[in-house]
């Protein structure tokens, strides 16, 4: 279901070490996952070393949240690198249902252009429609870039709807860090924690 991820386990050294994914398909049958294969990455670099044929241990779905259509009228997304592939998965299910009305604005967050993942796929919904819009913020950009640095109160208030407003929610996700640092930012721009 959308909102929910799945859990994959890898055995090592006679440790299951798990990770979760979240898919950025749904359609009946089968799921794709985008995993980023990370230096120091062991699950990551187990499944990208894996073979076909091989068998991977999956189980889910699981997750608190049920994105339903129309559910809210602004959906206001923080992410920071791989933490994209739920929104993502909110995000396509939205622009490809008509009757879906939901506006969506994604504020995106990594260290490097070469960092954005699925990148032409967001541009991509953004040209096609009003309902979403997409800012880049990047860290470290080789070239000129909307946003260089961190997430900042401001960027917040820019591109978030305002906390006193109703039929919203903002949806974070990124590395714990990350998901500290914006939560605090929040909390200090008066959003409840049940949006």
């Amino acid at each position: 279901p959308i909102g929910h991820h799945v859990t994959i386990g890898i055995v090592k050294e006679k440790q299951t070490i798990k990770r979760n994914y979240t898919p950025i398909s749904d359609e009946e049958g089968h799921f794709e996952l985008l995993i980023k294969v990370y230096e120091n990455g062991i699950v990551s670099k187990a499944i990208h070393d894996l073979k076909v044929g091989s068998r991977l241990y999956i189980k889910g779905p699981f997750g608190n949240f049920d994105f339903l259509p129309n559910r809210f009228k602004f959906l206001g997304m923080i992410a920071g690198g791989t933490g994209i592939t739920p929104m993502y998965q909110i995000i396509q299910a939205v622009m490809s249902n008509p009757n879906d009305r939901t506006e969506i604005s994604l504020l995106f967050a990594n260290q490097t252009e070469d960092d954005i993942i699925l990148k032409n796929q967001l541009d991509g919904f953004a040209s096609a429609s009003e309902q979403f819009r997409v800012h880049y913020l990047l860290s470290k950009p080789s070239k000129h870039c909307e946003l260089v640095g961190r997430v900042t109160s401001s960027m917040i208030s820019q591109f978030m709807p305002n906390p006193s407003t109703s039929d919203f929610l903002i949806l974070l996700c990124g590395p714990d860090g990350f998901v500290i640092h914006n939560m605090n930012i929040l909390t200090g721009l008066g959003y409840e924690k049940s949006n």
